[in-house]
């Protein structure tokens, strides 16, 4: 994931208080420790390209599947990453990602 950043980029998941890409995959670790699975579906995706910027947004089913012992229920949600990326001369990289909550379901785990 780290590869996907511009160093400097930013990144509001809604719960890293800095916004900073860096934050954000810093806890990739400590968010999957918890959980049996985690899946994300790219659905749709739509791209408005502008010279070397484009405005991408991505429509995702975002599975999170819970250890049995951990107290949390399960969550499955549908976002939308609203990425702003910039052409640099290594590739396509993302300067910007806002993620959206369009809905969330918790469900028990399996007994």
């Amino acid at each position: 994931a780290e590869t996907l950043y511009e160093p400097d980029a930013l990144d509001e998941h809604g719960f890293n208080r800095t916004n900073t890409a860096r934050e954000f995959l810093d806890s990739i670790e400590a968010m999957e420790a918890g959980l049996a699975a985690i899946q994300h579906n790219i659905t749709n995706q739509h791209v408005t390209l502008n010279g070397d910027e484009a405005l991408v947004w991505s429509y995702a089913i975002a599975i999170h599947k819970h250890l049995a012992d951990d107290e949390r229920p399960n969550l499955d949600m549908g976002v939308v990453y609203k990425d702003t990326c910039r052409r640099f001369p290594e590739g396509w990289l993302i300067v910007h990602r806002k993620v959206s909550v369009l809905w969330a379901q918790k469900s028990e785990k399996a007994k």
